[in-house]
């Protein structure tokens, strides 16, 4: 018999936590002893470092409904043998997934028209005067991609119908994608330099970290947008910061930050400092994938990929 803790229980699937008591005791958001669990079932909203799964002695798996996994200490699960069960592990199930990309449109469109600045400037300062807020139509200008896996294919999909030219730098899939969904292939710098605006949606990896810097910074134009819904530490934010108040870069809107787990890191962001002072910048708490109908389907994916894979090894 296998014990299941469900860290985040509100609203979930009542589906997904049948396939869990299928497999022994099933548990809601905290354990009164903890050396009884043998699932740990989580969202983003704890950061699993060593010193919170040493609570849980017997810990054999970790399932978490994400296709990230910045919020688990992955060397300690290696040392303690803990697998850990993700979207990666059924990425079939959640094709059609739309959350994050919409999610990345409405950044986009807000950004770029100035929605929250000017919604800001009538409720708070009682500011109506339309001509501070002149922008651009989407109509033909040019979008890059940084990562064409589910979510940026979704996106390239949803701004070709606007009318969007497209490129894209993807170095892990095969030309064939490229072309089938009518993008161009191109390097990061010839999309940077050529991007009126950038989204992201890449995989954090180690050889990725702070893909977007100073560097890269200094190929954007002046006006140049960028939007990040994967993950912070894909971009350097003290970088970006800096470029944004010397008017390097035009803006950005940001789904996840590098450091989001606690409310003493959130207070150091400089991006929510800025955001603070009525600069081009938005930022969300990393609601890309929190829609009834995304978190539904996912619980319920990677209950029914847990159940199949801790029978198996048991």
């Amino acid at each position: 018999m296998m014990n299941t803790l469900i860290t985040e229980s509100d609203d979930y699937s009542k589906e997904a936590i049948s396939i869990y008591s299928d497999l022994g005791n099933v548990f809601f958001d905290a354990a009164s002893n903890k050396e009884e669990i043998n699932i740990l079932v989580v969202k983003l909203n704890i950061s699993l470092n060593s010193s919170y799964l040493q609570q849980y002695p017997n810990l054999e798996f970790i399932v978490t409904p994400t296709t990230g996994l910045t919020h688990i200490d992955l060397l300690f699960c290696e040392q303690k043998s803990i697998k850990i069960i993700s979207l990666n592990d059924c990425k079939e199930d959640i094709e059609e997934i739309s959350s994050t990309a919409e999610l990345a449109l409405g950044l986009m469109i807000a950004l770029i028209r100035k929605i929250t600045r000017a919604n800001q400037d009538i409720v708070i300062n009682k500011v109506w005067n339309r001509n501070l807020y002149k922008s651009k139509q989407l109509r033909g200008s040019t979008l890059g991609i940084i990562g064409l896996g589910r979510v940026g294919s979704m996106m390239s999909n949803f701004c070709k119908a606007l009318g969007m030219n497209i490129l894209a730098y993807d170095p892990y899939i095969s030309d064939t994608s490229f072309d089938n969904l009518g993008v161009t292939k191109t390097s990061l710098r010839y999309l940077l330099e050529n991007s009126s605006i950038i989204s992201i949606h890449a995989n954090l990896t180690k050889k990725n970290h702070h893909m977007i810097s100073f560097e890269q910074l200094s190929y954007m134009s002046p006006d140049t947008l960028l939007i990040n819904t994967a993950r912070g530490a894909l971009i350097d934010e003290s970088a970006v910061c800096k470029s944004i108040i010397s008017e390097k870069i035009g803006g950005i809107a940001v789904d996840v930050l590098e450091n989001e787990h606690t409310d003493e890191e959130l207070m150091t962001s400089e991006l929510l400092s800025l955001a603070k002072k009525n600069y081009n910048v938005i930022v969300t708490p990393h609601i890309g994938g929190c829609t009834i109908d995304a978190m539904n389907i996912t619980e319920l994916a990677i209950a029914k990929t847990a159940q199949k894979i801790i029978k198996e090894s048991s």
